[in-house]
């Protein structure tokens, strides 16, 4: 099994929200906060921010809504412009004993027992090395939907099942 392509920086983007999505129950919990937490704001300044407490409430919002919203892709953008290696093209092999990782600059064979874990978004696999160290494998790369669908099977059998 083979899978061929390029990170674009949209890509590299999306792939971070891939490494930084919770599991489900944390979503759930995550959401229902969110939702408390903007009915008090609302509430809060529908009423007037008059003490110091609420408006260092409404200004942890504002400071949170930049962040994600604007200050951490942007930080993403700016790692991916200065990796140079994850713009070239690259081409994975996947077979039962060992990966091919290659690219113009070299190649690689990975033993399985590298990865800890591996994750499934809509158009990407990532593979982890660390917690915090992956390996991104679009899922489009795939010269069929066997063979990607034999790429998982083999990271379940060989890594596990997916975080």
């Amino acid at each position: 099994m083979k899978c061929t392509g390029q990170i674009s920086e949209q890509d590299f983007v999306a792939v971070q929200w891939l490494h930084l999505r919770l599991r489900p129950v944390f979503r759930v919990l995550g959401l229902l906060l969110l939702v408390l937490w903007f009915s008090a704001l609302i509430s809060k300044f529908l009423q007037g921010l008059e003490s110091p407490v609420e408006r260092v409430f409404g200004f942890a919002t504002v400071y949170c809504v930049l962040m994600f919203g604007f200050f951490i892709p942007r930080k993403w953008k700016k790692t991916y412009r200065e990796y140079k290696l994850i713009k070239e093209p690259f081409e994975w092999g996947f077979a039962e004993d060992k990966i091919l990782s290659k690219t113009e600059r070299g190649e690689a064979f990975l033993e399985w027992d590298v990865f800890i874990k591996w994750r499934e978004g809509k158009k990407f696999i990532l593979l982890y090395q660390a917690s915090n160290m992956m390996n991104i494998i679009p899922k489009d790369g795939f010269e069929s939907e066997e063979d990607l669908n034999g790429a998982m099977k083999l990271f379940r059998e060989k890594i596990g099942k997916a975080v």
